[in-house]
């Protein structure tokens, strides 16, 4: 049997897990672990994930793409050391935000334009 982890990372730090969002993954993970015929036993564990605290309320899917990039960047580093880091960062500023935007364009752009 495997036990799972959930890590509950919230730029607007409620400190609290939503309780629907828990439920549905909860299920979904459950599912998810069948059909691959694994076993697992009780829920997943939930972990709150310390990250830089957003200003604004239409910030967030700059702060989710921050989040990705960081745990995506270097594969040879632990995801649980790279949630450590994340923790350790201040609020993004204006320029830090843009410059995520701008890096997204970019590649949107490069993908469209070379199909990669």
């Amino acid at each position: 049997m495997r036990s799972m982890e959930v890590f509950w990372l919230d730029s607007l730090v409620r400190k609290v897990v939503d309780l629907n969002v828990k439920f549905i993954v909860n299920d979904a993970m459950k599912v998810a672990a069948m059909e691959m015929g694994k076993r697992i036993k009780g829920n997943p564990t939930w972990e709150l994930v310390k990250c830089p605290k957003q200003t604004g309320k239409k910030e967030c899917r700059v702060y989710v793409m921050k989040f990705m990039k960081h745990l995506m960047e270097d594969s040879l580093v632990s995801s649980k050391s790279k949630l450590k880091e994340l923790g350790e960062a201040g609020t993004y500023g204006d320029e830090e935000r843009n410059d995520l935007r701008l890096e997204l364009v970019e590649y949107i752009l490069d993908f469209i334009n070379n199909g990669e």
